[in-house]
């Protein structure tokens, strides 16, 4: 239980950002005139399963790190290629139902890619003012003395 809510707290942040760029997603789609329930559906089909293997990958670099070196990779290349077919597998599925919009099925697939990325440079830039405000603290505070 307690992987499970570290995994949780962790996979939070990206998963916000997940499902606002769906949003977002959504809300293109809609306006450009594209039918609202298809859209919809495959919004939701594809936003849940990313964020489905978007846990599996965390959980899974969590218990890898309990492995010795060879049996982690081992275990990375397996769940990757299991998070690859089910991607691959709703991908087709979306594809062929008439429910879905097939691309608001597939392109959520990148949303956790995307999110990651700008949360990267979000907090390098952070650490960067941090440290920069830092820097002037310490240099106002040596002119006082």
């Amino acid at each position: 239980m307690k992987i499970l809510k570290a995994t949780l707290k962790a996979h939070l942040p990206l998963a916000l950002c997940v499902l606002l760029c769906s949003l977002a997603m959504f809300g293109v789609m809609t306006s450009l005139g594209l039918p609202r329930q298809p859209v919809l559906y495959g919004s939701l089909l594809g936003t849940a399963v990313s964020l489905l293997c978007l846990f599996f990958l965390q959980f899974a670099l969590q218990q890898a790190q309990r492995l010795p070196e060879e049996d982690a990779g081992a275990l990375l290349r397996h769940t990757g290629l299991g998070r690859l077919i089910i991607l691959f597998g709703v991908a087709c599925f979306g594809a062929t139902s008439p429910e879905f919009y097939s691309l608001s099925v597939v392109l959520p697939f990148i949303f956790p890619r995307l999110a990651a990325a700008f949360l990267n440079k979000a907090a390098l830039l952070y650490q960067a003012v941090l440290e920069k405000a830092a820097k002037k603290k310490n240099a106002e505070a040596s002119a006082v003395q």
